[in-house]
């Protein structure tokens, strides 16, 4: 029971990824202006329908998944990334996989950064195997994706276990206040039981 309600508060805790959405469609939308006047018009239209769609779309799941939507938050920016890449030709880009790491620490849980470093990692080879990536370009983004998890869990990790253990106190606290209550009511109960008897014997 405790663990139960001890998730709900970590769950509780954590930022919202709506303002994020907002933040994506807003960027997407400046660098659409940016890509037209540089004449990326024919390579910049399907780029920002894809991050705009995937904005509107989290935005909505918000309120009707929000685990799906949060999840989705943290895939945009990695979307992005790979996009611009791909699609656009931007070499420099793929250090920005870095941002999904913070974000799966802010969105969900401290594991969450590992798994989506784990993740964004095979991604990373499975390019440089293909040829869509310059080995580089590989290393320097693994090895900043996996020091930005290590940080996060140093960040992340002290604030959880100080929330865990406020958490874990309050709900003894709250059991003591209620075994208090119980017992302030068995004690009324005893007095009245003998004042009844009382009555009864002074009759």
């Amino acid at each position: 029971m405790i663990h139960t309600q001890s998730s709900r508060f970590d769950v509780d805790i954590r930022m919202s990824p709506q303002p994020l959405f907002a933040l994506y469609f807003g960027l997407t939308m400046i660098s659409a202006v940016v890509m037209e006047m540089l004449r990326w018009q024919a390579r910049a239209v399907p780029f920002a329908v894809l991050i705009w769609g995937l904005s509107i779309a989290g935005w909505l799941l918000c309120n009707w998944r929000p685990a799906v939507g949060r999840w989705l938050a943290i895939a945009i920016p990695a979307v992005a990334a790979l996009a611009a890449h791909s699609g656009l030709g931007l070499a420099n880009v793929l250090p920005f996989l870095a941002l999904p790491v913070v974000l799966a620490a802010a969105l969900v849980v401290i594991r969450a950064s590992v798994g989506v470093t784990f993740v964004q990692s095979l991604v990373l080879l499975q390019w440089w195997r293909l040829g869509r990536a310059d080995a580089g370009d590989v290393v320097v983004t693994l090895a900043l994706c996996w020091a930005t998890c290590g940080a996060m869990i140093y960040v992340y990790r002290p604030v959880y276990d100080l929330v865990e253990w406020s958490w874990q106190h309050f709900l003894q606290a709250q059991q003591l206040l209620d075994e208090a209550r119980d017992r302030s009511a068995e004690l009324k109960q005893t007095l009245a039981d003998l004042a009844d008897a009382n009555l009864q014997l002074t009759r």
